[in-house]
């Protein structure tokens, strides 16, 4: 079982300034061999924008020739979806190619539009939860152990005088924008049944873009494959 795990250690920051860099993924889906959007989106420039990514994947379905002529439609088809005037940054199109890691078929046929932001803060003071969550291997759902686990530290959070929370999910191995963001997602949920405020509560997905260690071990994947939760005061 594949097991994602906190940042065992409480940080606090005292009236500090932080720069702080995030990832925002919109997903695109498409019907098979088409290259409009099965469903409306709507994609508008951050102030903190950095750099976008267009990240087409497609399914393992029809030839290889035609997929690879669809995902080039299907990233001009977002592109033409977005207000390039807006982007004052590095644009990046990246044609990943055939892939299953998304699960379902249709799941594999999207476009990711990743943005990079650099915020500047200032937090007052933070506070990390140790939780240790447990995930079915590539998907987003918890384990029935993991649930208690987290299901007895919201029980506590009453505790904490906070403003808001932040959820930050991670992978390992290969890059997995989606993952990363539908596990903070699956925590993001028990917070809301807590009785949490929606606009108080923030996810980010991070893929596999800053991991806490170098990967040699299969002890390794498991310190990167995380999420974490952040209480800010």
């Amino acid at each position: 079982m594949k097991k994602i795990t906190l940042i065992t250690c409480t940080l606090f920051f005292i009236n500090a300034f932080l720069a702080q860099e995030s990832l925002d993924t919109t997903i695109v889906y498409f019907n098979v061999d088409s290259h409009i959007p099965n469903h409306e989106f709507e994609w508008v420039a951050d102030d903190n924008l950095t750099s976008l990514s267009i990240i087409d994947f497609m399914d393992t379905t029809g030839s290889e020739d035609r997929n690879n002529d669809l995902a080039e439609l299907r990233a001009r088809s977002v592109l033409s979806h977005i207000d390039t005037t807006q982007i004052s940054s590095d644009l990046k199109i990246s044609l990943e190619g055939e892939t299953s890691k998304f699960g379902e078929l249709e799941k594999n046929r999207c476009v990711l539009i990743v943005s990079k932001l650099i915020e500047v803060v200032e937090i007052v003071e933070s506070e990390r939860l140790d939780i240790n969550f447990q995930f079915i291997p590539g998907t987003a759902n918890l384990n029935s152990t993991s649930i208690i686990e987290l299901k007895k530290h919201l029980d506590s959070i009453k505790d904490f005088n906070f403003k808001s929370i932040e959820i930050h999910g991670h992978v390992c191995c290969f890059g997995d924008y989606n993952l990363s963001l539908n596990r903070t997602l699956k925590v993001k949920k028990y917070f809301l049944y807590k009785g949490v405020e929606e606009k108080r509560i923030k996810c980010y997905g991070h893929s596999n873009e800053i991991p806490l260690v170098e990967e040699i071990t299969e002890a390794d994947k498991q310190k990167n494959r995380r999420v974490e939760v952040v209480l800010l005061r």
